[in-house]
């Protein structure tokens, strides 16, 4: 126990999620000679964006680190546990361990689905989806409002369910390891282990805009919940991924990827002639028009499955 109790806290689990980060980003500078040696990169200012993305989202949380540390996972998870619901077991205990991973998975489907399907959340999500090509530093094209309400769902609600703060934290930091795994370009099938885990591939299916793929695979480490809660798709060979999002993007503008879902989002609500139009512009699914001249995914997959008429 006191080996487990050396190696599981909080301060080593921190230490440990740098050396990921800094890993992340030489792993993608690797990858990226690799992919220039052999002639794959498609898009070479979608590329430098994804590098400029990452960079002022590490200048944004040093400079506002007051506000960055305490909406930390590790800080959130820490300070909600004592009003835990209940108690689910420690690091010592398997039980604990696996109701972790059930807990914080299920909590990353909610606000992943979430992102999907609340615009104001799409606009901060979407810069994560909009390039054109699948690599390490995509992995990490977030949002930086997106991280500031990330850690809600990933640390706190887990912590209020009642897992352990250091299980909480040892499992966002295989998450983190994973991310890396998962927006890696290399062919990796993982044999019969993909009927369980998330694997590349269904990742990939995640980021596609194809139809039929998405608004699916939300969870980033098992399958179980979007296996029972039906989002869960797996690659068809005859329908290879076209990655990137609906709107027309620039993707190697930086501008353009993070903030012109907010453009558009602005323009909807100037035209909303009145405020529960106003309201369901920002809450309801991207998509939703007042005067029908959008659809969402969802509508819009129906009816290409003819399960509705448009």
């Amino acid at each position: 126990m006191s080996t487990l109790t050396s190696i599981f806290n909080i301060e080593t689990l921190q230490s440990i999620l740098s050396i990921v980060f800094l890993s992340a980003i030489v792993l993608g500078f690797v990858e990226l000679v690799i992919h220039y040696y052999y002639k794959k990169v498609r898009n070479k200012r979608e590329r430098g964006m994804t590098v400029f993305s990452l960079f002022i989202a590490a200048v944004f949380v040093n400079l506002f680190g007051f506000v960055f540390v305490p909406l930390s996972i590790g800080f959130l998870a820490v300070n909600i546990s004592p009003f835990a619901l209940w108690e689910l077991g420690g690091i010592g205990t398997v039980w604990g361990w696996t109701a972790g991973l059930v807990i914080y998975e299920l909590s990353h489907w909610v606000v992943h689905m979430a992102s999907h399907k609340v615009r104001l959340l799409w606009c901060m999500h979407a810069p994560h989806h909009a390039p054109e090509d699948m690599n390490i530093f995509v992995g990490h094209n977030l949002s930086v409002f997106e991280i500031t309400y990330l850690p809600i769902f990933l640390g706190a609600v887990p912590a209020l369910l009642g897992v352990d703060p250091i299980i909480i934290v040892a499992i966002n930091v295989l998450d983190q390891i994973w991310n890396i795994v998962i927006h890696c370009s290399a062919d990796m099938r993982f044999g019969f282990l993909r009927h369980f885990i998330i694997t590349p591939n269904h990742h990939r299916v995640h980021h596609s805009k194809n139809l039929v793929y998405m608004d699916t695979n939300y969870t980033t480490l098992i399958l179980l919940w979007d296996t029972i809660l039906g989002t869960r798709v797996d690659i068809k060979e005859d329908e290879p991924p076209i990655y990137g999002i609906t709107r027309d993007t620039n993707t190697g503008s930086y501008l353009n990827t993070h903030f012109g879902e907010f453009k558009e989002l602005w323009k909807d609500l100037k035209t909303a002639p009145n405020i529960r139009a106003m309201m369901c512009y920002i809450f309801l699914p991207p998509g939703w028009s007042h005067d029908k001249s959008q659809m969402s995914t969802v509508k819009t997959q129906k009816i290409a499955a003819g399960l509705v008429k448009g």
